[in-house]
Order: C-alpha cells, then structure tokens, then sequence
C-alpha cells in the first residue's frame, strides 16, 4: 500500500492529533479540580439531606483512572463521629460512565469505623431514619420500636454515592 503524500490528508492527521492530545491533557489538568467539586457538591448534598457533616482530608488521583481520598468523616453536627475512613481508594468504571450510569470498578477502605451511638435518646444516626415516605423502605416484621440497622447502613451508603 502507498502512503499518501497529499499534503491535505497529512495536515488533517495532524490536527486530528493535535486535538487529541489537546483534550487529554486539558483532562489530566483539570480533573483535580473536577474532583475538588464533586467532592464539594457531594458534602453540600449530605448536609442537607441529612444534617451530617461530610469532611475529608485530602484527594488525588493515582494513575490513570484510581481515584484516592483520604480522612473521611461523617459527623452529626450536634453528636458522635458516625463514620471515619482512613483512605479510599475508588476506580469508576469508565464505560458505564460513558453512557450516564456512573459505577464503580474496585473500592478499596483502610481501617473504616462505623459506630452508632444512643444516649439518653439522642443517637448520632437519627438523621438517616427520617422517613421518605416511601412504602418500599419499611422493612416488614420490625416493631416501630425497633431500629433496622441494616436499613440505616443502607440510606447512609446510598446517600455518600448518590
């Protein structure tokens, strides 16, 4: 096979190029900053939804694709720490992303504490039984007395992901 020497197809190659590269390294540059947002707007949503204060202490990116926080923390504004995790480590899974369904691949925790307290009828997790009204979160079989813990832990988890 020939090569072409056509001076057109030789300059739309190279600005093809130069367009691929350009968007892949405005990416790298600016994915930090993407993060430092997401992570923000994730905090803000927590706050108001369920009255925890979501902090961490830094977050990075290892690689390509692995996403790393660390010194994470859920906590009451008025109570015991809920939930602290030294590190995260999390790689999304790129094409379901693509298509609009963010997932994940991997997730990896190091040294995670989820604690539920109650004092003198006041518990660190009340904010996460409020009720949605919604039918399908009642877990038949507990008394209303009874706390479905699993039901707690499960809201807690789809609030930080959502």
């Amino acid at each position: 096979m020939q090569r072409s020497d056509h001076p057109r197809i030789q300059r739309l190659y190279l600005v093809g190029l130069s367009v691929l590269v350009s968007v892949v390294v405005i990416f790298f540059a600016a994915r930090a900053w993407l993060l430092e947002r997401a992570l923000e707007k994730l905090s803000r949503k927590v706050e108001e939804k369920t009255g925890l204060i979501f902090t961490w202490r830094a977050h990075g990116f290892s690689g390509a694709r692995t996403v790393w926080i660390t010194g994470i923390s859920l906590v009451p504004a008025e109570g015991d720490t809920l939930l602290e995790i030294d590190s995260v480590a999390v790689v999304p899974a790129v094409w379901a992303t693509l298509t609009g369904t963010p997932g994940l691949s991997a997730i990896t925790l190091r040294d995670g504490l989820f604690q539920m307290i109650e004092k003198n009828g006041r518990s660190n997790y009340s904010s996460l039984l409020r009720s949605r009204r919604d039918s399908t979160l009642q877990t038949p079989g507990y008394r209303d007395s009874q706390t479905d813990y699993a039901t707690v832990f499960h809201r807690l988890v789809d609030q930080a992901f959502a």
